[in-house]
């Protein structure tokens, strides 16, 4: 470790300074005064730039990086604490954060498309090993927001919209259409006068960056007159094709970009049925068609359609139907 560039570094925690200054140290980077958090500069061999930070309370940190690689090099993040992160970055760092190579998730991905020469996006990282190949020539650059867990409680949004967030980051997100948020970004610059006054600033533009990303989430469908129909259709269609282990309806929500009790509340309007509600319709019915077309256990058909216990398959077929599921079948033969 060095020793100067460690010292430079102890104006962050230890969770964020072991997130971004093994990285900067593999670059052989130098300490840089800065007026508000930490800074760094590289003119080496290996490549030149800047980064900047600064810690904002517990939980949350702001970076912006612009680094030009001189040489191939393999970068190496090993972060000790899950975290996520909302970005800014250019076409090249979003495709390597696609391309990302997790020592021991080597299954894992970040399943976006980038589009656009800036890139917005959202993702949750967890403790791993993670290589990046950097091909001489090319630049680097970012404009990052990094959370912990806990952050979205400690600014006080309720538990609805931190289940949306949470599960949002956890499934990644391409935010190329958040302009708003976008604009946000683009006003952030690494500057302030006085360090007190200076992370006060950079607080509010990382609160404003949160607003603008919730409000996309929750608007995303809004604006769409058919999108009611399409959540309702395509939920049913998952729940269809997973009545033995269903998605959780906040892991649904998330999918549609939606709070809990938006989902819940469109699902509803659409279909007449609570998402419960129509996951027994269909376990009965698909229930009840098994029993009919086929001589498969009763407990196996129960597990079938999601029950792990025969006896609450046959509590709700009987208050459901009125006889138990061995008279039901018997009945149809």
């Amino acid at each position: 470790m060095d020793p100067e560039l460690a010292g430079a570094f102890s104006g962050l925690s230890e969770k964020f300074s072991s997130l971004v200054y093994p990285q900067l140290e593999q670059f052989g980077a130098r300490p840089l005064s800065a007026k508000t958090g930490v800074a760094a500069y590289i003119d080496n061999e290996l490549g030149r730039g800047w980064f900047w930070a600064t810690q904002l309370g517990e939980t949350a940190m702001l970076s912006q990086l612009r680094i030009q690689c001189n040489r191939p090099m393999e970068l190496v993040e090993s972060p000790g604490t899950p975290y996520s992160v909302l970005a800014s970055m250019g076409r090249g760092d979003a495709e390597l954060a696609g391309k990302g190579y997790s020592k021991t998730q080597p299954n894992s991905i970040f399943p976006m498309r980038h589009l656009l020469d800036e890139n917005i996006m959202g993702l949750h990282i967890e403790p791993s090993t993670y290589e990046y190949q950097l091909e001489a020539g090319s630049l680097h650059c970012s404009c990052s927001l990094y959370l912990l867990d806990g952050s979205f409680e400690k600014i006080g949004l309720d538990k609805e919209r931190v289940r949306l967030l949470d599960s949002s980051f956890a499934s990644g997100l391409n935010l190329n259409a958040a302009l708003e948020l976008r604009s946000t970004i683009r006003s952030i610059t690494p500057s302030g006068t006085l360090s007190d006054v200076g992370r006060l600033q950079y607080r509010a533009k990382a609160l404003e960056m949160i607003y603008d990303l919730v409000t996309f989430l929750e608007d995303k469908h809004r604006d769409d007159p058919e999108s009611d129909e399409k959540v309702s259709d395509r939920v049913s269609t998952i729940l269809l094709e997973s009545l033995a282990d269903p998605p959780s309806i906040d892991d649904l929500a998330s999918r549609f970009y939606l709070s809990r009790a938006a989902l819940c509340s469109r699902f509803k309007r659409e279909t007449g049925l609570g998402i419960h509600e129509y996951l027994a319709v269909q376990r009965l019915r698909q229930a009840e068609s098994m029993l009919e077309r086929s001589n498969r256990p009763v407990a196996e058909i129960a597990r079938m359609v999601g029950y792990q216990h025969t006896s609450s398959f046959t509590k709700m077929f009987k208050e459901k139907v009125g006889v138990s599921p061995r008279q039901w079948r018997n009945g149809q033969r």
